[in-house]
């Protein structure tokens, strides 16, 4: 209308266009209303947001669509596991940061419990490195890390999860959960720890010598002694009629047979020798 300077609303004729995050822009935000050939630019406004650095070459309305539904993450990234059925991603992600830092700060929002039990194993991208979308898959083997543990440790300790979880490495099981009747014996007032170790470096490497602790009853000296208990000769191994675990002798006649076979036909009605033949 030329003689009415009244100006029309932009709807008037762009009734279909809606606009983006509405109320917060108009028309006129993006556009110049005497020159509607190129909008004007996002950062003229958002100075301090960091365009996604994928969206078509860093430009905002690759995500943020100006006259039409805004885009999903899953509009580009629809192949990309999640963390869990659950997780959303803005839950990790931040829109113009599109690459959170995977850090123990950021997996304990969820993961809380497990974080503040970790000991060692504090950050949790030293084993979970895919930690993003698939942190189940790729986990590395103990030995990665524990090289030294894993090359001393003793026959049937093989598994590392038989005594320690992952996000508790420090809280250990009792060695009587595993072994209930080595834990019923005479040797059970000592820690387990006295003969034997889990795994290297620190420890016994091996079981010490009974004389390290049985000393010769008579007569000692400081330091360790030759363990000779018994006035019996001959019988100075110990492993001969005693096992780790059993400080009490067999005295079995199947047992003492095995040194002694001249005496297969001794009283062979007899089931104990020591009835006769008394260690000490």
């Amino acid at each position: 209308k030329p003689h009415d300077f009244e100006a029309q609303s932009c709807a008037s004729c762009h009734a279909n266009k809606q606009l983006i995050e509405s109320p917060r822009h108009s028309c006129a935000s993006c556009h110049d209303q005497h020159d509607t050939s190129k909008p004007k630019p996002c950062a003229g406004c958002h100075r301090e947001q960091v365009a996604h650095p994928v969206s078509e070459q860093g430009v905002c309305v690759g995500c943020h669509r100006p006259h039409e539904a805004q885009a999903t993450c899953e509009s580009c990234h629809a192949t990309t596991h999640r963390h869990a059925k659950s997780t959303k991603c803005l839950d990790c992600h931040t829109p113009h940061g599109a690459k959170p830092p995977v850090t123990t700060g950021l997996c304990v929002k969820c993961h809380a419990d497990n974080a503040a039990k970790a000991g060692g194993h504090g950050e949790c991208t030293t084993c979970h490195a895919n930690a993003a979308h698939t942190p189940s898959k790729q986990t590395p083997a103990c030995a990665t890390c524990h090289k030294a543990q894993a090359s001393s440790v003793p026959q049937g300790h093989a598994q590392c999860a038989s005594c320690h979880q992952p996000h508790q490495p420090a809280t250990t099981p009792a060695c009587a959960t595993c072994h209930a009747s080595e834990a019923k014996t005479q040797h059970a007032a000592l820690a387990c720890a006295t003969c034997h170790r889990a795994h290297g470096p620190s420890g016994v490497a091996k079981p010490p010598s009974c004389a390290t602790c049985h000393l010769e009853r008579k007569g000692t000296k400081p330091g360790p002694q030759p363990a000779k208990l018994h006035a019996v000769k001959g019988h100075g191994d110990c492993a001969s009629c005693h096992v780790s675990h059993e400080l009490e002798p067999k005295d079995d006649r199947a047992t003492c047979l095995a040194c002694h076979r001249a005496q297969t036909h001794h009283e062979p009605t007899a089931k104990r020798c020591a009835a006769c033949h008394p260690f000490r």
